[in-house]
């Protein structure tokens, strides 16, 4: 058994501590425009967990300016594919429900001209910015917004 001396460490009895990552980073990418500005709130429904070879179903998102809602932006997505019985217990999107929205090259754009070049936030924002992204990519669009 290794002794707590050993590892440089005084064990303390009674107490319960965690390694916390406080470097790690939240905002990616560059903006001019202070945190406390206008941003926009959005999130997103998939078929699937990856941007590679699933599609973005909805795309919902509000424009915060001065902690206000100023606008608000949402679509369906038609993914062209049959949306997984697993996913629609999960989202409750149906494939009728995407029959006939724009597909996704529509969907990203209109997406993309109301955002602007504001700041985006989301809660699982690596998740929905990799399908923005790849989504954008794949259409020729240009996707640099800083996000959070």
């Amino acid at each position: 058994m290794i002794e707590s001396a050993e590892l440089g460490v005084k064990v303390i009895y009674g107490m319960e501590a965690y390694f916390v990552d406080d470097t790690a980073r939240a905002v990616y990418g560059e903006s001019s425009e202070p945190i406390d500005g206008e941003f926009v709130v959005f999130d997103i429904e998939t078929t699937g967990l990856s941007p590679l070879n699933c599609r973005i179903t909805e795309i919902g998102a509000v424009l915060v300016s001065g902690g206000e809602i100023k606008d608000r932006f949402s679509t369906f997505v038609d993914p062209e594919c049959p949306i997984p019985e697993e996913i629609t217990k999960l989202t409750s999107i149906t494939d009728e429900m995407v029959a006939g929205a724009p597909k996704s090259a529509e969907a990203v754009r209109s997406f993309l001209e109301f955002a602007g070049g504001r700041l985006l936030v989301a809660h699982n924002a690596n998740f929905d910015i990799s399908f923005i992204r790849y989504a954008a990519e794949r259409c020729g669009l240009q996707f640099t917004n800083p996000y959070l």
